[in-house]
């Protein structure tokens, strides 16, 4: 079935934001400042007053739709509060289209309002774009059957989604189950040394002794905490001279040593392979040099075990900190012979590796169960569906 279409201009409209008086305290006179950020929750409420001449509120009815930022283009609902600049309320008539109907035609078109962003450094919806799409208009009625079809279809989906994300997370909870066996076991079977008794430790230097005008456009690397969290050993934005290397040798990476990130995100571990790049670490990261009672692998899944089951090692609330190298150094390490210690690395290799495939086929599947719910959407607007 073909339906006829309108503009999507000639059936709403979206009044934009503005930014009103805000306070930090609720009133009965005042409601929650939505931006997009506390519609994600990443931040705390403000609040705004309903009557401001600046304010656009909104109900829970009222369809919302993020203008400018990265994510322009969302769409909510739900929400009763007053909106921020960077948010827009869809205003419709509801005498030709129904608001969830609209609402499902919007979530279809999300990649052309993405793809229509313009703006360089904040990116910005393009209402030429917006005003401009061919909207499928049948009946009121029609358009209830189709939304009640959709949320029946995509509720199923939703459920597929929320069991598949649920078995993503316990998926994940494989590895540090089995690892804690693994340490609490060792613990009762084998002798327990100081890590500072099986390593050398050392932190990156104050960010003091690093100040951007010392690096050079060419010359040894400066291995930051990105270079560990995200396992690359070859892209460096940072470069010293030789003289301020041998100034700073005690903070110098060698083969076999294992670095670990200690500041914000902490317990990203890399190991340095046999050919490496030659540099120091910055003050984000921890150098451990393991001695020959202890292999490096091992002591990485040891670092591990301990992290995932201890908070005393880190210090501060926004920002999380490794505690001191001295209190670190005191963390009990179960020692078994270097033999052992192989066997056990290479059990643990092996079931990170079968997780890592596991988690790979579930993120796969999850993209099947996103784009089944976008060609169910188009469907609908093409007049299939029904």
């Amino acid at each position: 079935m073909i339906y006829p279409t309108k503009k999507l201009r000639e059936v709403c409209e979206v009044k934009k934001g503005k930014k009103p008086n805000l306070y930090t305290m609720q009133t009965k006179t005042r409601l929650p400042y939505l931006g997009a950020k506390f519609m994600r929750g990443t931040k705390e409420a403000e609040y705004a007053e309903k009557l401001d001449k600046n304010a656009v509120p909104v109900s829970k009815h009222d369809l919302i739709i993020i203008c400018d930022g990265s994510k322009s283009g969302d769409i909510f609902s739900g929400f009763e509060g007053v909106l921020s600049s960077t948010m827009g309320r869809v205003d419709s008539d509801e005498g030709l289209i129904e608001k969830s109907y609209l609402e499902f035609f919007l979530r279809v078109n999300f990649d052309l309002f993405n793809f229509g962003k313009k703006g360089a450094a904040i990116p910005h919806l393009d209402f030429d774009i917006l005003n401009n799409l061919e909207i499928p208009l049948p009946s009121l009625a029609e358009q209830k059957k189709i939304v009640a079809k959709l949320e029946k279809l995509l509720g199923k989906i939703k459920e597929a989604k929320q069991l598949r994300a649920e078995s993503i997370e316990m998926t994940q909870k494989l590895f540090s189950v089995e690892l804690q066996k693994i340490f609490e076991e060792g613990k009762k079977e084998f002798d327990l040394k100081d890590l500072g008794s099986v390593a050398i430790l050392v932190r990156g230097p104050f960010g003091g002794s690093l100040k951007k005008e010392i690096f050079v456009n060419v010359g040894d690397c400066v291995y930051e905490q990105g270079n560990v969290i995200d396992n690359d050993l070859e892209d460096f934005r940072y470069f010293i001279t030789a003289s301020k290397f041998e100034e700073m040798k005690r903070f110098a990476v060698e083969a076999g040593d294992l670095l670990m990130s200690c500041s914000g995100t902490i317990g990203k571990f890399i190991i340095i392979p046999k050919i490496f790049k030659k540099g120091i670490i910055n003050q984000a990261l921890l150098k451990l040099t393991p001695n020959n009672k202890i292999t490096v692998d091992y002591l990485k899944y040891a670092l591990q075990d301990y992290l995932s089951l201890s908070s005393s090692h880190v210090k501060g609330m926004a920002i999380k900190n490794i505690a001191s190298v001295k209190e670190l150094k005191k963390f009990k390490i179960p020692l078994p012979p270097l033999v052992e210690q192989k066997k056990i690395v290479k059990r643990l290799d092996e079931l990170s590796e079968k997780i890592r495939a596991l988690g790979e086929c579930q993120r796969a599947q999850q993209k099947d169960l996103s784009a089944l719910e976008q060609s169910i959407l188009s469907a609908a607007f093409s007049g299939k569906l029904m």
